[in-house]
C-alpha cells in the first residue's frame, strides 16, 4: 500500500482536506473531475499531528504509486515533521529578516530618514569608524529598501494563502474566516501594543503629545489608519491594508465574486489604476499621497490568481495571472517615479527609484520563488521555523530596538562593529517573538479551532 506523508503545520487555518488536496494534486496528479468526489476528512477531531485517511480510486493518478488490489490508496499523516507548503514559510522567514535588517539599518545609520525614529539620539556617529556596514546600508537604501521588500513579500503571501482561510467548501466559510482571522492577527497585535505602552510609561518610547491614552485605545481597534490617528509603532501601517484585504475578500465571497477569477483580476487591475491615478495627482500637486494601499491590494488580489495556477493548476488562473503580472510590472515604474519623486527629479533621482526597485525586486522574487517551488512542500527547518513566528517578529522587533537604545545597550555596543549589534537585536527579537508565538499566537489558533466546531464534524 502506497504511503504519502503530509502534515498541516502550525497554521490552524489550513483544513485537513485542503492540505491533502494539495498533495493529491501535486504528487498523485489527480484531475479535479476525479479528485472532488472522493476527497473527504476521515476524523472529526483532526488537527496538526493527527492521522487521517483519504480513499481514491486506483484507476487514476500517478502510475509511480502502487495501488492495492481492492482499488483504494490509503494516505495518512504521522507526527508533524515535514510541514505544509514549507517553501512559503521559508519566504516568510526571509521576509521577516529583511524587514528587521531594513529597520535596523535605518535606525542605526539613518534615523533622520524616518518619522518613526524622531526624538531618538543620532546613533550613527558612534559607528563612523565602521564605514563598510554603512556603505552596504547606503547601497541598499539607494536602490532597494530591504524593509519594503519584506513587507511587499508579506502582502503577496497574504493573497496567495487566502484560499486556505476562505473556501466555499467549508461548512460556514464566513464565520470560520472571521473567527480564525481575528484570532490570527489581533491577540499578538494587542500583546505588542501592551508592551509598547509599558515602554512609553517607563520613558523608553516617545510619548504622543496629542494624547497618549486616546491613541492607544484607537490603535487597539486596528482602525487608526482609517480615522486619522497616528500609529503607536510605524510597522502597524501594513495591518490596516491586511484588514482591508480581509474585509474585501469576505464581502466579495459573500456575494459570490471572490469565486470568479475574472473578477479578482478586475480587482487587481482596478486597485493598480487607483494607484496610478494617485501618482499622477501627486506628481501634478508635487506632494506625497498614500499609494501603498492601492499597490499592495493590487498585488494581493493578483496573488489569489497566481495561487490558483501554482497550487491548483487552473489554466484560466494562469492566463489571468499573466495579464495581471504584465500590468503590474509595466505600471510599477510609472507609479513609483511619478508618485514619490518631485516633478523636477522624476527621472533623474529621488526616492521613487528606491520604491521602484523595492517593489520590482519583491514582486519578481515572489514570482520566481513560488514558480520554482511549484508542486513542492519542503524547506530548511530554521527558516521554516522563522516563518512560523514571522508575524510576532514583525510586531516585536521595533520594541526591542527602542529598548536597546533607551537602556544604554546600544551605546555600550558602539565599541563593537554595528554588525554585532544587529545580530544581538535579531537574536533578542527572535526570542521575544518565539515567546509571543508560543504563549499567544499558538494558544489562540487552538482556541480558534475550538470556537469553530462545525468545521470538525
Amino acid at each position: 500500500m502506497a504511503r504519502v506523508v503530509c502534515w498541516a503545520g502550525p497554521d490552524e487555518d489550513v483544513a485537513a482536506w485542503e492540505v491533502m488536496e494539495t498533495v493529491l494534486r501535486s504528487v498523485l496528479r489527480l484531475p479535479d473531475r476525479i479528485l472532488e468526489p472522493y476527497l473527504w476528512k476521515a476524523r472529526p477531531d483532526w488537527g496538526p499531528g493527527y492521522d487521517f485517511t483519504i480513499l481514491i480510486p486506483a484507476s487514476c493518478g500517478n502510475a509511480n504509486f502502487s495501488l492495492p488490489r481492492q482499488g483504494f490508496l490509503s494516505l495518512s499523516t504521522p507526527k508533524p515533521q515535514h510541514g505544509r507548503l514549507l517553501h512559503l514559510d521559508v519566504l516568510r522567514g526571509l521576509a521577516a529578516l529583511a524587514v528587521v535588517y531594513g529597520h535596523l539599518a535605518e535606525y542605526v545609520f539613518f534615523p533622520h530618514w524616518s518619522p518613526d525614529w524622531k526624538g531618538v539620539v543620532t546613533p550613527q556617529m558612534g559607528w563612523a569608524h565602521h564605514p563598510a556596514e554603512r556603505w552596504v546600508a547606503e547601497a541598499f537604501r539607494g536602490w532597494v529598501d530591504c524593509g519594503k521588500v519584506g513587507v511587499i513579500l508579506f502582502f503577496a503571501l497574504s493573497g496567495f494563502v487566502i484560499h486556505y482561510s476562505l473556501s466555499e467548501r467549508r461548512r460556514k466559510p464566513i464565520a470560520t474566516f472571521v473567527v480564525r482571522r481575528f484570532c490570527r492577527i489581533y491577540p499578538a497585535y494587542w500583546a505588542s501594543l501592551l508592551l509598547a505602552l509599558v515602554l512609553v510609561l517607563v520613558d523608553w518610547m516617545p510619548r504622543n503629545p496629542d494624547g497618549q491614552w486616546a491613541q492607544f485605545l484607537v490603535n487597539a481597534t486596528m482602525l487608526q489608519e482609517f480615522v486619522g490617528v497616528t500609529n503607536v509603532m510605524g510597522v502597524y501601517w501594513t495591518l490596516a491594508i491586511e484588514l482591508a484585504f480581509y474585509v474585501s475578500c469576505g464581502i466579495l465571497f459573500l456575494i459570490g465574486f471572490m469565486q470568479r477569477p475574472g473578477f479578482r483580476l478586475a480587482a487587481s487591475i482596478g486597485f493598480l489604476l487607483m494607484a496610478l491615478a494617485g501618482s499622477i495627482v501627486a506628481w501634478q500637486m508635487d506632494r506625497r499621497l498614500p499609494l501603498a494601499p492601492g499597490l499592495a491590494l493590487s498585488i494581493m488580489f493578483w496573488a489569489t490568481l497566481w495561487q490558483g495556477w501554482i497550487l491548483d493548476s487552473d489554466r484560466r488562473c494562469l492566463v489571468l495571472s499573466r495579464i495581471g503580472l504584465v500590468s503590474i510590472l509595466l505600471l510599477i515604474p510609472v507609479i513609483t517615479l511619478l508618485g514619490y519623486n518631485s516633478p523636477e527629479e522624476t527621472f533623474t533621482g529621488g526616492i521613487g527609484w528606491r520604491y521602484m526597485g523595492s517593489y520590482l525586486v519583491a514582486f519578481i522574487l515572489f514570482v520566481i520563488y513560488t514558480r520554482g517551488f511549484r508542486n513542492r512542500v519542503w524547506g530548511p527547518a530554521p527558516l521554516v521555523w522563522l516563518g512560523t513566528i514571522s508575524y510576532s517578529l514583525y510586531l516585536m522587533h521595533t520594541l526591542v530596538m527602542y529598548a536597546g537604545e533607551a537602556s544604554g545597550v546600544m551605546q555600550w555596543m558602539k565599541q563593537y562593529p554595528p554588525t554585532v549589534y544587529f545580530l544581538l537585536v535579531i537574536v533578542v527579537s527572535i526570542g521575544v517573538s518565539f515567546l509571543t508565538w508560543y504563549l499567544i499566537e499558538r494558544t489562540f489558533q487552538r482556541l480558534a479551532r475550538r470556537w469553530t466546531p462545525w468545521e470538525s464534524r
